[in-house]
């Protein structure tokens, strides 16, 4: 098989428009007894989204500048986002991961957790780092 590769420039440049494409994206909780493959779209994580009391989808009005990654290419990162649970609900959620949707509704960054995370109890609390990584590698 032929080597291929983008050169760092190019994925620089595609890191910077990510960047500006995911400007006012929002980043939501879906429950663990779904798991995601490529094929999903958008209406099966929202049928899938977190209900516990207080939830409500985090919007990221801008992201980090490109950063390089490791392995070669380059990264952007969102600020961290955090849900908290701030009262015990009468049904909590296990929560299975997170996914980005741009300003347009476009599902871009699924995230499943390793283990699934309770938000069961007063206190509760997901952080996440939303990482989009663009390669320079074959």
């Amino acid at each position: 098989m032929p080597t291929r590769f983008f050169p760092n420039t190019r994925a620089l440049d595609e890191a910077t428009t990510l960047q500006t494409e995911m400007a006012l994206s929002v980043v939501k909780l879906f429950l663990s007894t779904f798991i995601p493959t490529p094929d999903n779209v958008v209406g099966d994580y929202d049928t899938n989204e977190a209900t516990f009391t207080t939830y409500a989808p985090q919007t990221i009005t801008a992201w980090l500048d490109p950063v390089s990654a490791v392995g070669g290419g380059y990264r952007i990162t969102a600020p961290t986002v955090q849900f908290d649970l701030a009262s015990t609900p009468a049904s909590g959620n296990m929560i299975g991961g997170y996914w980005v949707e741009n300003a347009g509704g476009d599902v871009v960054l699924v995230t499943i957790f390793d283990a699934p995370v309770p938000m069961t109890v007063a206190g509760n609390s997901i952080q996440v780092n939303p990482t989009i990584v663009v390669p320079n590698g074959s």
